[in-house]
C-alpha cells in the first residue's frame, strides 16, 4: 500500500523501475534469509529421513525373512519392467491391479455390523463397540506418528488433546482386556510401567495384536476384538498406495 502511494506521483517509466527494484530487493532478501532456516530444515529432514529409513529396513528385513520367494519375485518383476520400453502402465509393478476395500469402507462395514449385537438384535451405542475401540487405537497411533515427525507440534495443544484420548482409550482397554499388563512380555511391561515418563507421542497403546504370545492373546480376549486385522490391512494398503504415488 505504501509503495502504491509513493509511486503514484512518478512517471510510468520511473514507477516501473521503482517497482522492479523493490521486487528485486524482496527476492534477494528471501534468498539471504534462507540461511536462517536452512540448518533447522536440514535437522528436521535428517530426523524424518532416519525414521523412514529405520522403518523401511525393519520392514524389508522381516519381509525377506518371512517371504523370501515373494521378495525375489518382486525384484525380478521390477528388473524386467525396467529393462523394456513401455507405452502404458499395464504391466507396471507400481500399479495396483486388484480392487481392495479402503480403510473408510472397512470402518463403515464394521460400524454396520456393530449396530446390532450378534443373535440378540439389540442396538448398541457406537462408543461401546469393540470396532470403535480398535478404530480409536489406530487413530491415536496415527496422530502419534504425525507428532513424532512434526517436531513443531510437540509443544502444541494437540499433545494435551491426545493425552486425554489415550486416557479414554485406557479405560476402554481395561473393559475389553481386563488387566492387559499381565499378558505383556517383560520388555513391554517395563514400557507400560514407565509410560508416564514418556512424551505422549511415544506412549504404547498395546492393542490385542501387540500381545506376542498367541496363548496369552487368546486368554486376554477369548473371542477376539473383531476388525483389528481388517483395519490393519486397510491401513497398510492405504500406506502402500501413498508410497506408490511417490514412486
Amino acid at each position: 500500500m505504501l509503495i502504491a502511494f509513493s509511486s503514484e506521483i512518478l512517471a510510468a517509466a520511473s514507477r516501473h523501475a521503482t517497482l522492479e527494484d523493490l521486487f528485486g530487493f524482496h527476492n534477494w532478501y528471501r534468498q539471504v534469509a534462507w540461511r536462517k532456516i536452512f540448518v533447522k530444515r536440514m535437522a528436521e529432514s535428517a530426523k524424518e529421513g532416519q525414521i523412514h529409513r529405520d522403518a523401511f529396513e525393519a520392514f524389508d528385513a522381516a519381509l525377506r525373512e518371512t517371504a523370501p520367494e515373494m521378495v525375489e519375485g518382486w525384484k525380478n518383476w521390477v528388473h524386467q519392467w525396467g529393462a523394456r520400453q513401455h507405452t502404458d502402465g499395464t504391466e507396471s509393478p507400481f500399479e495396483l491391479k486388484e480392487k481392495v476395500a479402503t480403510l473408510r469402507e472397512i470402518k463403515n462395514k464394521l460400524t454396520k455390523e456393530a449396530l446390532l449385537r450378534s443373535g440378540e438384535g439389540t442396538e448398541v451405542e457406537r462408543e461401546d463397540t469393540p470396532s470403535t475401540f480398535i478404530v480409536m487405537g489406530l487413530e491415536i497411533e496415527d496422530i502419534q506418528r504425525n507428532l513424532t515427525i512434526h517436531v513443531k507440534a510437540v509443544a502444541s495443544p494437540r499433545r494435551t488433546a491426545l493425552l486425554k484420548r489415550i486416557r479414554v482409550f485406557r479405560k476402554l482397554q481395561h473393559a475389553y482386556i481386563p488387566n492387559p499388563r499381565r499378558f505383556l512380555s517383560a520388555t513391554q511391561r517395563q514400557i507400560w510401567d514407565t509410560e508416564v515418563d514418556h512424551h505422549v507421542e511415544v506412549i504404547r497403546l498395546f492393542l490385542l495384536s501387540d500381545i506376542l504370545d498367541a496363548t496369552k492373546r487368546m486368554h486376554a480376549c477369548g473371542q477376539g476384538l473383531p476388525g483389528e486385522v481388517d483395519l490393519r490391512i486397510g491401513e497398510a494398503r492405504e500406506a502402500l498406495h501413498t508410497l506408490r504415488q511417490g514412486l
